[in-house]
């Protein structure tokens, strides 16, 4: 949950230099059929996936496929509330087949990215280059929770 208006988070999502605050450097040509390429910024190894916009619902749904992490679905709903009047539950569904053995570590990453986001939102993007002293102990404590109760559903 987000006490930010959908077209706010929306822009989140879709605007290549607000997703380089949040989730990963990005290439995104926001349209239908458009890139989505991410190289991710909180590793050394900088891995990148490039996919494409497979559904582009302004304000309401985003849906992108990759080789690498599948389908990822961006579901944002308006509801009342929050200090603006308006905030946006946004539901992230990842659909790749995922070894048991890494679901802990993808739920912690999400988590944390989800998390991230909430800080851009409030003018805080991250700081790659010091995100291991930043983030990676909030990481740990989601990676903690996740293999101690790999059914838990957290909701934010």
């Amino acid at each position: 949950m987000y006490e930010f208006a959908p077209t706010i988070v929306w822009d989140a999502l879709i605007d290549a230099d607000l997703v380089s605050g949040w989730l990963a450097d990005a290439l995104i040509d926001p349209q239908l059929g458009g890139e989505y390429t991410l190289r991710w910024l909180n590793s050394d190894s900088a891995a990148s996936d490039a996919g494409r916009i497979e559904r582009c619902e302004p304000y309401s749904e985003l849906e992108v496929q990759s080789a690498t992490f599948g389908t990822l679905r961006f579901t944002l709903d308006q509801v009342p509330g929050g200090s603006r009047g308006t905030s946006t539950l946004l539901s992230v569904d990842i659909t790749t087949p995922t070894e048991p053995a890494f679901a802990a570590r993808v739920r912690a990453d999400w988590l944390t990215n989800l998390d991230q986001l909430a800080d851009l939102l409030r003018g805080h993007p991250v700081d790659w280059e010091n995100w291991a002293r930043d983030r990676a102990g909030a990481w740990a404590d989601y990676l903690a929770e996740a293999e101690a109760d790999p059914a838990a559903h957290r909701q934010r």
